[in-house]
Order: C-alpha cells, then sequence, then structure tokens
C-alpha cells in the first residue's frame, strides 16, 4: 500500500523495483482512505497481519526487524 500523493512517482517506482501492477495499491485519499480509516492507520510505515481467511492477526505488528515479530508469525502459524 502507498500513501503516495503523486501516482506517477508510484507508477515509476514499483516499475523500478519490478513489483506487479496487481500486487501494490495507491490509497489517493491517503489518511481519509477508507482503509486507513478502518485500520486506523495515522502513521506510516504501519506494519498488520492478517490470517490466511482474512481475518486481522495483529493491527499493529511489529518492524520486520524486532524478534517480537517472530513470536506473532509462529502463533499466526499454529493457527
Amino acid at each position: 500500500m502507498s500513501f503516495d500523493k503523486d501516482s506517477a512517482l508510484w507508477l515509476q517506482k514499483i516499475k523500478t523495483i519490478d513489483l506487479p501492477k496487481g500486487n501494490s495499491y495507491i490509497l489517493v485519499k491517503n489518511f481519509e482512505s477508507m482503509f486507513a480509516l478502518y485500520f486506523k492507520i495515522n502513521s506510516i510505515p504501519r506494519y498488520l497481519l492478517i490470517d490466511r481467511n482474512g481475518k486481522v492477526f495483529n493491527i499493529n505488528a511489529p518492524r520486520p526487524s524486532k524478534p517480537e515479530l517472530k513470536k506473532n508469525l509462529d502463533k499466526l502459524l499454529a493457527n
């Protein structure tokens, strides 16, 4: 998800990192988008963990560099 204000820059960036368009989304209303409001996102970066059934497991997951993330993932995969 991207909160970029300039969609052209966003498209350029996903080409640079070779990310297919269908795997990245721009939220043109930024923090006022339905996605941001639903998940109460008021700053970025923000990490969410969602289980295989689409249920939110952790609305404020640890950064990938934090050791707590492994605990969250282990718990998530055990279910």
